[in-house]
């Protein structure tokens, strides 16, 4: 089993593409259950808002760029189990995502992280053709996080080289420790407009909760 795959059944339901219904599934390694993995078959989750998109207008000029840059803690409150956990491994990984509008009623949105330029100035950015299908890495790229003394950190700068209406997503991030436990990252974004009224427009006022918490909307003129 790969290291990193990825699941987009949500992606054709909600007919947002990728968005945001991209998610990981980290490798359950230690089959036999050795001490290394004490912790084997327990999850911990983190979901407070952790991603910023700047400058954070709804529109941007063909040529300029946007700055994604997200933190995600080392150690975290875990609201379910209701204790602190910290996680002792070097990285965090996962998908960022794109999807542009179409203009067609129809197919509203469509697959666009080829028409962005994607440069990480803190952290990794991969084109991860182990994981991602072909028809996946139309829109989806694997990033790893930086780990800082306290927080694993990211940051991408996001230029597109097309006008039209982008949606930019960071889908679940996480990695296993030494000891096997499994950390997930839900990461909702922190502007306080996420110019989401671009996708809800395409859908005839709905949107789902991954939108309303992940995605990132703008207009490129």
């Amino acid at each position: 089993m790969p290291y990193l795959q990825v699941m987009v059944t949500n992606i054709m339901k909600y007919c947002h593409l990728v968005i945001i219904s991209l998610a990981i599934l980290l490798n359950p390694s230690c089959k036999k259950h050795p001490p290394s993995c004490a912790k084997l078959g327990l999850e911990f989750t983190y979901t407070k808002p952790g991603v910023i998109y700047s400058p954070g207008s709804d529109s941007i000029p063909l040529g300029s760029d946007i700055t994604l840059e997200a933190s995600a803690p080392i150690t975290f409150f875990d609201d379910s189990k209701q204790y602190n956990v910290t996680i002792n491994s070097e990285n965090i990984l996962g998908p960022i995502t794109a999807s542009k509008a179409t203009g067609n009623v129809t197919v509203p949105t469509a697959y666009a992280i080829d028409d962005l330029v994607l440069t990480a100035t803190i952290g990794k950015i991969i084109k991860d053709t182990v994981q991602f299908t072909t028809e996946q890495l139309k829109g989806a790229r694997t990033v790893y996080w930086q780990k800082d003394l306290d927080s694993f950190r990211l940051k991408i700068s996001i230029k597109p080289n097309i006008r039209g209406v982008f949606f930019i997503g960071l889908g679940q991030q996480g990695n296993r420790d030494t000891d096997c436990a499994l950390y997930k990252y839900f990461l909702r974004v922190k502007n306080y407009d996420q110019h989401l009224y671009f996708l809800s427009q395409l859908y005839g006022g709905y949107l789902d909760d991954n939108s309303r918490n992940y995605a990132y909307c703008f207009k490129v003129y």
